[in-house]
Parts: C-alpha cells; structure tokens; sequence
C-alpha cells in the first residue's frame, strides 16, 4: 500500500536545471530564504549508471540537507539522458531502465533524500497517459523494493489537464504515494482579475484531489514578471502577491488537499521567472516565499472585500480567514466579529483600544492618516491551535474614491504578524452623479434658447428629494432661481448652470428632478435658458443639494457663441388643425419671412407625420443652429419644449 506522508507545511522551491552558478542558490542564499522542501532535477552528466549515484546531488545534499532543507528528487528524460521511444514496441525496455535506475537511486540515496518524484509534466513530452502509468507502475514496485521513500506521481500540467490525470489514476492509482499537479496560470480567487489565466486556482485544486483520491503535491506552481498583471500594479509585487494568495489558499485547503508546494524558481538567466534576478537581487517574490516559510503563530489564509464597486453610505463588506499555526490558543478582544465601522471611525473612536497581546484582524487603505488600520475586529473567541475562522466585518463608506485597501493581522503592542494581505481596488461612487451633461447649440442667435440636458443618477439606497423648478422650465438670461420664485431649500438636489463670467448668485439656473428620484433610477433632466446678449461665454453644470454641498460641479463645459440677431423673426400668418377620419391630427402653419435675405432651414420636411410621445430629437431631427423652423407645443408638456418640429 502506499506510504502515509505527513502533513508538515507545504512550503518548497522547485530548482531549475542548468550550471550550478546560474540556477542553484548558495548554502548561505538557501538558508536566508529556509524553505522546507528542495525540488532537484537529477541530469545525465552527473549520473553513475551503475551505482546510482549522482554527484550533483551529492552536492545538493552537502549544502542543503545538512542545513535542514528535504530533498525532493525528480528523475526525468534528463536524468536517462534519452527521450521517450517513438516506436510504442519500444516502451517496455524502456521503462524498465528508468525503473532500474529509479531503483539504484533509491538505494544509493536511502535516507538522504526524502521524495522520489517520477517525470516532470509527461503530457508536454507527448508521453501518453496510458504510457506513463505503465512508467509509474514499473518504478514504483521497483523503489519500494529497496526504500521507504514516497514516490510522487509526474506533475501534470497546467492545472485543467483532469482527463489526463482520470486516466493515470485509472491505470496507476496504487504506484504513487501522492499525485503531481502543476496548475500554471490559475487565478487565485479572482486575483489578479476575475477572467485571468486558464482557470481558478481553487477549482483546479479541488477537482484534482476529489480525481487522485490522496494528496496532492504541487511539485511546480510560479508566476511570470511578463504576465499580463492589469493596471495598477507592478509586476514583481504582482508575483509577489500572486505567491503569497496561492500559499495561502493551499493553506486554507489543508495538508489532506495539499501536502507540499513548491515555487517555481530560484533563477532563471534572462528571464522572468524567479525569486533573484540575473544578478543575484532579491526579488519581491522572495520575501513574499520566506514569510511563508517562516509562518507566525496566526496567519491570513483569505481576504474578500465585497463588493468591489459601491455608493457613498453603502456598506463595504469584509471576510478574513485567520489560521493558528501555533500550539496554544490566541487570546482576542472586542470589536465582535460583524460591528460595522463608518468610514473615519477608528477601533479608538468606538471604544475597542488595543489589549497587549490580543489577536485582532485589521483594514488599513491608501491615503490614510491617523491610526494606522483604523477598522480592527476581534476574533469573536479564543482561536484554538490549528483552528481555522472566518472574521467577518463591515464599513460604512462616504467618500468617492477609487483606492486600494489591504488586512493585517495584529497582536496588540507586540507586532504585526502578517499585513497588506489581499489588496483590493475599491471603488465608492457618488450615491448620487450628474453625468452625459449637453449644452446646446455651440452658436445661436440673441432671443433664442440654450438648451440644458444632464441625467441624474441615484446610486444609493435612498430617494432623492427635489423641488422645482420642474424640468422644461424657461429662463432668461440674467434670471436666478431666486427671482423666479423658486428659493433653495434645504437638503434637497438640483441641477445648476453656471457661466464664467456671472455675477452675484451662484448657478442661477437651476432646475429639479420633477419628483423624488427612486434608488437606481437614472432621469435626464432639461432646461432652457433664452440667451440675450451677443457673447462668447462659458458655460457649465453642478449637481447640488441644496445647503448642504455641490456634490459635482464644473461638468461638461462648453464655449457659446452667442451672435446678433440678423433682422426680425419671420412671422406666422396662420395656423389652422384639423382631425383627419383616421384620427390624425393635420396641422397647417403659414409663414412669412420678413427679412431681406432668406430663410435657412433644416429637416423633416413638411408633411413629416410624428407619433404621440415623439420629439424631434427622438426621431432624429436635431436642432442646427440657425435653422429656421415651425414646431408645435402642448400644454402639460413635460420634457423637451416644442417636441414637433419641421423644416420650412
């Protein structure tokens, strides 16, 4: 039956193969970084055939395992020194070299390294399934026979290869002691986005033990500085990062799912793959890989914020899972998990000060002044050794901003034993906003109208109070909502027009919402404004709620060119309505034109039928300045003024 693996911490470093000087790091490196697990590819030019002995292991050995680090060897195509036969007649001999040579390193090694691992990735060999289990199932008996060694199944790649793996454990199950897995390029519970790589980390990991039906060993897991990280994050902290959130949910998992991880690189010469660069500098990576190694008595297993897009007043939900890594339990203090901060609180303010000693989960975020991780919760109850919990906790926020937030976690005036663990961009927006603001037209003449459209949207829980004037209304310039009887009052929102060179009122033109605006609902908002005065002048929108603040204000800018009118106004001589038998209502309108020059104008043609309900603008007729044209109005009207127009 296959050996029983303890469940030590599955911390590794997987070692790329290549000249000593360039992929191995020193004694003295390897001992800085202490991770418990080496991973070593055996090669041909250091491998007595005969005895079994290879004498770049030796060295291995000498260097690391006298320092404490346990061997995981790999023997590979590299290690025979030939590739896999192409004949399918050929397979039976050689798998009885690799087995034999399996063996002779099993023996000669007895006691010195501590996990055999047989082939490295088989299906990028084109080896088939079918083909490796017969492998494994040659060498297994084989290495048994001589040593107590666990034998550790090829690491398949990359993480979404399960038919692979169904087959291998179909044929193979009884001659590997725990299962390779290599799932490359898996998200790490959304990280670094929610469609990133080939797949999800935690999937890939759970689908392939329930498959294997014994631990994994995931003998190669890494992260390229070249891969695409999205904005807002550099690279060698993404990788860094990225290990840190594996590491951790392989934790979470346990040592029945993951037994032993290993990282992939030390090195790699122009590359970037590894903890160092080709000089020999430490990495971000690095550090992210010795903190885990080196695991404080509690740790962050997970970080959720939820959700990531919010309102102003809405709640900021946050999830951390703590381990206690340690062998007594982890005394804690109130805030209980679930007490729900607003944002500018501080665990001080609420009255939570620090009790030395006590574990407490904490939120920190960019921009902060004052006490640094404002927001702390307690972990509800003593946390017993090897106790994994969830800490739960909200924020209520109130500034727009777009920035990152992170957790620690803390034992009060003695250290932070973990912090900036699972960053996240949030972003709160207004939970109100003015957007798609249009002033119109650029160019008109004195005596016509400016034409004012802003859409309001209600993005928090509650609706919004308004008072008029309603939408539609008509001022003129040098008006003020004031002087039209329509006084500001207190907490409630308008749309306001400002212009550069106003005086005395602020935003003179204001108009409501026409009624409450309902939680979620957006409304576009119009007004006129008739223009008097020939003037290039610059003109504007705010969003304000009345007494209270301009929650926007300078939106959608835009330069009139107001121009002397050009003679009189043409005339209307006549206007006749008729109600045709099919309930179409004909309208006839007589124009004359008073001006010695003539008359421009613009579509629909005359004789152009509207729908009720239609406006020019909806049926695609906008208005050109200076274009002359007969419209139609409706008392009650509600939105834009004169809906029905035509051309001349």
């Amino acid at each position: 039956m296959p050996a029983k693996l303890s469940s030590d911490p599955p911390v590794g470093l997987a070692l790329n193969p290549g000249p000593r000087a360039r992929v191995l790091p020193s004694a003295d490196e390897l001992a800085a970084l202490d991770p418990t697990w080496v991973r070593y590819l055996l090669t041909a030019s250091f491998q007595d055939f005969q005895t079994g002995r290879n004498t770049e292991l030796d060295w291995v050995i000498q260097n690391y395992r006298a320092r404490g680090e346990i061997i995981l060897a790999l023997i590979n195509t590299e290690t025979l020194g030939e590739l896999p036969p192409a004949d399918p007649n050929g397979w039976a001999s050689y798998n009885a070299r690799v087995a034999n040579l399996a063996q002779k390193i099993a023996t000669f090694y007895r006691g010195a390294i501590d996990a055999l691992e047989i082939f490295n990735e088989p299906e990028t060999q084109e080896i088939l399934a079918d083909d490796y289990a017969a492998l494994l199932n040659a060498c297994y008996p084989k290495i048994k026979a001589v040593s107590d060694v666990p034998v550790i199944s090829a690491g398949i790649c990359c993480g979404v290869n399960y038919p692979y793996l169904e087959r291998v454990m179909e044929l193979a199950r009884d001659s590997c002691d725990a299962v390779g897995w290599h799932p490359y390029g898996m998200r790490v519970d959304g990280f670094p986005f929610s469609d990133w790589g080939f797949g999800d980390l935690r999937t890939s990991i759970t689908r392939a033990r329930a498959i294997a039906r014994k631990p994994l060993w995931i003998t190669e897991i890494g992260a390229e500085l070249a891969y695409q990280w999205g904005a807002g994050i550099e690279p060698a902290q993404a990788v860094a990062e990225y290990l840190t959130r594996a590491f951790g949910l392989m934790r979470e998992l346990g040592a029945d799912s993951v037994a032993r991880a290993f990282w992939f690189t030390w090195r790699i010469s122009e590359a970037g793959w590894g903890l160092v660069d080709n000089t020999g500098t430490r990495r971000p990576a690095w550090y992210a890989l010795q903190q885990q190694a080196h695991l404080p008595p509690i740790s962050i297993t997970r970080v959720q914020f939820d959700p990531t897009t919010l309102s102003a007043s809405q709640q900021l939900g946050v999830r951390i899972t703590v381990k206690n890594n340690s062998n007594a339990p982890l005394a804690t203090q109130d805030p209980q998990p679930g007490f729900v901060y607003t944002e500018g609180d501080t665990f001080y303010s609420r009255g939570f000060p620090d009790s030395p000693g006590a574990m407490r989960v904490a939120i920190d975020f960019d921009g902060r002044v004052g006490v640094d991780h404002p927001y702390r919760w307690g972990l509800g109850s003593p946390l017993a050794p090897g106790e994994t919990r969830t800490i739960t906790g909200a924020i209520r926020v109130q500034t727009p901003i777009a920035r990152n937030y992170w957790a620690g976690v803390v034992q009060e005036q003695i250290a932070w034993h973990q912090d900036a663990q699972g960053a996240q961009r949030i972003t709160v927006q207004p939970s109100v906003e003015m957007r798609d603001v249009k002033i119109t037209p650029t160019i008109l003449s004195a005596g016509q109208f400016l034409q004012i459209s802003a859409t309001v949207v209600n993005n928090g829980a509650l609706p919004l109070a308004t008072q008029g004037p309603d939408p539609g209304f008509i001022y003129d310039e040098g008006d003020s909502f004031v002087s039209r009887g329509f006084a500001d009052a207190p907490g409630n929102f308008r749309v306001g027009v400002d212009c550069a060179t106003r005086t005395g009122i602020d935003h003179p033109y204001r108009w409501g919402l026409g009624s409450p605006l309902a939680p979620g609902e957006a409304r576009t908002i119009t007004g006129l404004i008739r223009v008097k005065h020939a003037q290039t002048q610059l003109y504007w929108a705010g969003l304000v709620q009345e007494h209270i603040a301009w929650v926007q204000d300078r939106i959608g800018p835009q330069a009139i060119r107001v121009i002397e009118s050009s003679g009189k106004l043409p005339e209307v001589v006549s206007v006749n309505f008729s109600v045709a038998p099919d309930r179409t209502l004909n309208i006839s309108i007589t124009i004359k034109n008073t001006r010695n020059t003539s008359l421009p104008t613009q579509d629909p043609q005359p004789g152009f039928v509207y729908a009720e309900g239609d406006t020019f603008y909806s049926r695609d007729f906008p208005d050109v300045p200076g274009a002359v044209r007969v419209a139609i109005d409706l008392y009650n009207r509600t939105g834009v003024d004169h809906p029905y127009r035509w051309g001349l």
